[in-house]
């Protein structure tokens, strides 16, 4: 029975540590928002009702292609937002400073691999997905020294 009692006590310890640990890393004023419900094109906007990102590319491509991928973040408040970055995977790209009404372009390309190229990387047995899949780029500015995040959406690229 002593055992018990010191194991709860134990316990109760490490989970008083655990939410002080978690607390004290809480930042209430870093907020995500996230609204993935306009489709135009093959894209979809994420927005917070002021700041608009959205990801862009082909409908379609082959595998072994470049395509070129288009960033845009478009500012809709009434104030500057300022060191906005976007960044994926794969890219970072710092926008400096969105004017109200103003839309910034980021555009790059990447490979879609070929089967062989997937293969040769992962062995035999791998596959290529069809639709080939883009995440989202994530979004950082500030406004009035505050930070904000979002996420523009997703595309699929039809393999063909």
């Amino acid at each position: 029975m002593r055992n018990k009692f010191l194991i709860l006590i134990i316990v109760i310890i490490i989970a008083t540590l655990g939410i002080s640990a978690f607390l004290s890393t809480y930042n209430p004023k870093t907020t995500t928002k996230i609204n993935n419900n306009n489709t135009t094109n093959n894209s979809r906007t994420s927005q917070n009702n002021s700041v608009v990102a959205i990801l862009e590319g082909p409908k379609s491509a082959k595998e072994g292609d470049n395509i070129q991928i288009i960033w845009k973040i478009t500012n809709n408040l009434n104030v500057p937002i300022s060191n906005v970055q976007g960044n994926d995977q794969n890219e970072i790209y710092n926008f400096s400073q969105i004017n109200p009404g103003e839309t910034k372009i980021h555009s790059f390309f990447i490979y879609i691999p070929s089967l062989t190229d997937i293969k040769n990387d992962f062995g035999l047995n791998a596959t290529i997905s069809d639709p080939f899949f883009i995440g989202g780029f994530n979004v950082k500015y500030f406004v009035n020294g505050e930070e904000y995040n979002i996420t523009s959406n997703s595309i699929e690229i039809n393999l063909i």
